[in-house]
């Protein structure tokens, strides 16, 4: 999984912690807007990825490695605007009420990130 934090002063997200993640090359920050994690930002609303491609990410842990099927996107929004973002990968669907209980989550998380980023609108 991968935590995204905006950075108000450039208006980009960046990446803020990582959890069984493993890249060689630099993970990308990306704005509003830019690529799938830009499109949730913007959107403001849960994704669910389905059948992602074979090898598209590797999760690594302690007794092994695997290629995850699904990818899963939470905007965390404070005074609308999205202050952070979560992207995980998991191998089995989840459950149809998914973007409710994410949704959820993410507003118990927003005061947390909010300690973090500092907006105006």
């Amino acid at each position: 999984g991968l935590i995204y934090i905006l950075d108000p002063k450039t208006s980009k997200f960046v990446v803020s912690n990582t959890y069984a993640f493993y890249q060689t090359d630099a993970t990308k920050e990306f704005e509003i807007g830019e690529g799938i994690t830009g499109q949730v930002a913007k959107n403001q609303k849960f994704l669910m990825i389905d059948n992602v491609p074979p090898n598209y990410v590797t999760v690594f842990s302690g007794l092994g490695e695997g290629n995850p099927r699904f990818l899963a996107f939470i905007p965390i929004i404070k005074d609308g605007v999205t202050i952070a973002l979560i992207e995980f990968a998991t191998f089995t669907k989840l459950p149809t009420p998914a973007d409710r209980i994410f949704s959820a989550i993410a507003r118990k998380l927003e005061p947390f990130f909010s300690k973090f980023i500092h907006t105006e609108n």
